[in-house]
């Protein structure tokens, strides 16, 4: 197995370091591998994993982004080669060296410059591994030429991170600089699909990506346990087999068909939760369970729009029942109410589920649900603490408010993570240039 050290240069110093496990996290908090003090690092910047001879990067949702040899990481993560340049924070920056190549000229050490002679020597030694060189090619002797050690990380490096996402802006704008420098997750289809994965690599799969979306939702990360899992995967499964399958039937449709109108529709929402600082990903994927991202869509009961308000929740949020299906008043109405909620049940990833809940079942409901749940022995205040004990609440809620927030999570796990599932998009957060025709 190669050698790969990590040569540091931080406003601490210089320092190598050898990466002989799977992972290394870095970042200014005091539980990460290699703490680093620059103003510029997130608590939990990034990390890099290894498999074998394979290794990467992965941002976990910094601040301030993560850059390889000048290019954004993306959600999925950048693999690293020898002499890569990663940068990090204000003035941290990280050269990759594989099998110790190249070592005596990034030593970290206090370096001088060689004297003449140790140059002359030098350049002697290279022209006879030259010459060497030309020898054996000439007699057909050579080796092929060596592979690329690091290629794409293979699917597990999905599977075992996470984050993934830098921030919306920060990647619109470091892409669009170097569109030729690095491949996009768009362009990186050689990863196994989700259909694909064995079961073992599906569990890992969404518990990672579940994570991931609990990130973008709060403050907090979520810890999933697995009697959760199977609520969230069967409506994945729904989701990836409707790939690709030409259908136009609402509620069925081929989800590039879906996915088409709602890059064009997210900037618009990205900007109106983000004006009100609520998470966009929330807005962004609830109008993928409530009307699958058409603009007009009517209900039987007489919610209407891509966010299904109904008139009199129109009106309390400042828009005329007739404007409901005007995506540009109907955004912000929106995001002020899903504000509301937080104000309500809390900014944490899981009272922001909460708060979700309470956009399929009423507020006041969520409410006693809680009331109802946490008056018994569970004391977590969460909607999966509910989900457990669905036994103790309304039809209503086991019915239809238990599909709900799973659903989300599906929702956001394929739209955050599109590559997995075949689409050809970037993930939806990050489309915030688009404008509609």
């Amino acid at each position: 197995m190669k050698e790969v050290t990590l040569i540091i240069q931080s406003p601490q110093g210089a320092e190598k370091i050898a990466l002989a496990r799977d992972r290394l996290t870095i970042g200014r908090s005091p539980d990460v591998d290699v703490r680093i003090e620059d103003d510029g690092l997130s608590r939990h910047h990034a990390t890099i994993y290894r498999e074998g001879d394979r290794v990467w990067i992965v941002d976990e949702n910094s601040t301030n982004g993560c850059y390889v040899n000048g290019a954004v990481t993306g959600g999925d993560g950048t693999p690293l080669a020898d002499g890569d340049k990663i940068r990090l924070g204000n003035f941290t920056t990280i050269r990759v060296s594989a099998n110790g190549a190249n070592d005596a000229h990034r030593s970290v050490a206090n370096r001088s410059v060689l004297p003449t002679a140790a140059i002359a020597v030098l350049m002697v030694a290279l022209l006879i591994a030259v010459v060497a060189l030309i020898s054996l090619l000439s007699n057909g002797r050579a080796d092929a030429p060596r592979r690329k050690v690091y290629e794409d990380p293979p699917p597990s490096a999905e599977l075992k991170n996470r984050n993934e996402s830098s921030n919306a802006n920060d990647y619109a704008r470091v892409s669009a600089d170097n569109t030729n420098s690095q491949q996009t997750s768009v362009q990186r289809q050689s990863r196994k699909l989700y259909l694909q994965m064995s079961e073992e690599e599906k569990v890992e799969f969404l518990y990672a990506r579940a994570r991931h979306i609990s990130r973008m939702m709060g403050n907090r990360e979520y810890q999933f346990t697995e009697d959760v899992l199977p609520y969230i995967r069967q409506y994945v499964e729904g989701y990836a087999r409707r790939v690709g399958n030409r259908s136009d039937r609402i509620w069925g449709e081929d989800l590039e068909r879906l996915f088409s109108r709602a890059v064009i529709l997210a900037p618009y929402i990205i900007r109106s939760f983000n004006s009100q600082g609520v998470p966009a990903v929330v807005g962004l994927y609830i109008p993928m369970i409530e009307s699958e991202y058409r603009e007009c869509l009517t209900s039987p009961v007489g919610a209407k729009g891509l966010f299904q308000f109904m008139p009199e929740t129109a009106r309390g949020y400042g828009v005329s029942p007739e404007d409901r299906c005007n995506v540009e008043k109907m955004a912000p109405a929106a995001a002020r109410y899903i504000k509301d909620r937080m104000a309500e049940f809390g900014s944490d990833s899981m009272s922001v589920a909460l708060g979700i809940a309470g956009y399929n079942r009423s507020p006041d409901s969520v409410r006693r649900d809680l009331q109802d749940v946490l008056n018994s022995d569970n004391k977590e205040r969460s909607f999966w603490t509910l989900v457990a004990n669905s036994d103790k609440l309304d039809r209503y809620f086991q019915n239809e408010n238990v599909k709900y927030v799973p659903k989300f999570f599906a929702a956001a796990i394929v739209g955050e993570t599109p590559e997995a599932f075949g689409l050809k998009i970037n993930p939806l957060s990050t489309c915030t240039q688009n404008d509609k025709p």
